[in-house]
């Protein structure tokens, strides 16, 4: 979005508590409209989380939060973590760790253009992590849990090119 002057520089974009809950018990319903999903589904949209977020130009992004506050698998609140509450990584740190990995040795530089023969509903976020080095991440932009039957959706595999 843009206000004001469209020569002025855009502003800084932040991203502050987001993120996925795994409370799956009991209604588990935040604000009325985030039900919960799986720790599976979890680990599934962290990076993509992120990675979005990059692709768009959102400057930082923030989750909430990084510990599940209690056992209790009732309440939502207390299950958006990606470590359990007793300090267990869930798939959602794990996934979160290898993405960082990937990108440790010089950060990402800038985005890159790179051209694919995929499905629609393929998405593609390259960045430059070096002279000559680029990495690509690639995932489809498909539901990962089925939140009426409660449980995790699986998808077939696609080819890309």
């Amino acid at each position: 979005f843009r206000m004001g002057d469209p020569a002025e520089p855009l502003p800084r974009l932040v991203a502050t508590e987001s993120g996925y809950h795994t409370s799956q018990n009991g209604t588990g319903v935040v604000a009325g409209v985030q039900q919960g999903i799986s720790p599976r589904a979890q680990g599934i949209y962290f990076p993509r989380h992120f990675l979005t977020g990059f692709d768009l130009n959102v400057d930082r992004t923030f989750t909430y939060e990084f510990l599940d506050e209690r056992a209790d698998g009732n309440d939502p609140e207390n299950r958006f973590g990606i470590v359990d509450h007793e300090m267990r990584p869930k798939p959602a740190y794990l996934a979160l760790s290898s993405l960082l990995k990937g990108l440790a040795t010089s950060g990402p530089e800038r985005m890159v253009s790179v051209s694919h023969d995929g499905p629609p509903d393929l998405r593609v976020v390259a960045l430059s992590t070096g002279p000559k080095a680029v990495t690509v991440f690639l995932w489809r932009a498909l539901t990962s849990y089925d939140r009426e039957a409660r449980r995790d959706a699986l998808h077939d595999s696609v080819s890309v090119r």
